[in-house]
């Protein structure tokens, strides 16, 4: 009798292993779970964490910032409220994994700055930053009550980056320029070294983080803080630029080396 309730057994347990084993093995090796669309990965691909060292010292500061393709030249839209560009000592770039891509000196970094504005700093791309791109085109601005995706640091350590999504609330002047004012749809917070993320819309690049604000209220016997984050809008006046530099350039072609807006260099 046990030697019959044994075999059943093995059979059964044979019959359970052929159900399992393809669903097991299609999930594991052919659509492995990353919780992110296609178009959420693209967008951390082309995301880099950028930490500059101030000379003299180890201390650094965090932001972010994303690398895009504009009339075929790579660009890296970042933030432009960065207090160590004076006395840098050199840049590290981290992908959305923390791994080091590369480092650059002072003087490097600084020959690749195109153009500033108050909320955004573009620089022309370092040719070892590897990513995906996206040809922005014409930008499209978001409208308010657009649905974004916002990039910024997660985790205790704020190494790696995630994504939340987030509603447009206003188109608002903010330090004199137009910016995206938001709120994030789940409550995720935004903290210091999130500025220079990524927004956008319907996977297209559409703005950086530029600033934050954060209310506090009382409820009842309760403390309550909301936050509403600022994103400066791609600038339209670098796309001017840039279609400027290339008329000029096709009318001569000794005219333009790929430094646009060099006056506004810190």
């Amino acid at each position: 009798m046990r030697k019959i309730r044994l075999v059943l057994l093995g059979v059964v347990l044979a019959v359970l292993g052929l159900c399992f084993y393809p669903i097991l093995t299609v999930h594991a090796v052919d659509h492995p779970s990353t919780g992110l669309s296609r178009m959420e990965q693209s967008v951390l691909g082309q995301t880099v964490q950028i930490s500059l060292f101030l000379m003299g010292g180890d201390y650094y500061e965090r932001g972010l910032g994303t690398v895009v393709s504009y009339k075929g030249e790579r660009l890296l839209v970042t933030h432009n409220h960065w207090t160590f560009l004076r006395n840098l000592d050199r840049v590290e770039f981290r992908n959305a994994k923390g791994q080091l891509l590369m480092e650059l000196d002072q003087q490097e970094f600084k020959r690749l700055i195109l153009y500033t504005q108050p909320g955004t700093l573009i620089l022309k791309a370092p040719a070892k930053l590897k990513s995906f791109l996206v040809e922005l085109g014409v930008v499209e601005n978001a409208q308010a009550g657009d649905m974004v995706t916002v990039v910024y640091r997660k985790g205790s350590d704020r190494n790696q980056l995630g994504i939340f999504q987030a509603k447009i609330q206003a188109i608002t002047p903010f330090e004199k320029d137009a910016a995206y004012k938001f709120a994030a749809l789940n409550g995720e917070k935004l903290l210091h070294g999130d500025s220079g993320g990524g927004i956008w819309l319907d996977g297209q690049f559409v703005g950086n983080l530029w600033a934050v604000e954060n209310n506090t209220r009382s409820k009842l016997f309760f403390w309550m803080t909301s936050q509403m984050g600022y994103a400066a809008q791609f600038p339209s006046s670098f796309s001017q630029l840039m279609e400027m530099s290339d008329s000029a350039t096709q009318s001569n072609p000794g005219v333009g080396n790929g430094k646009h807006g060099e006056e506004n260099v810190p």
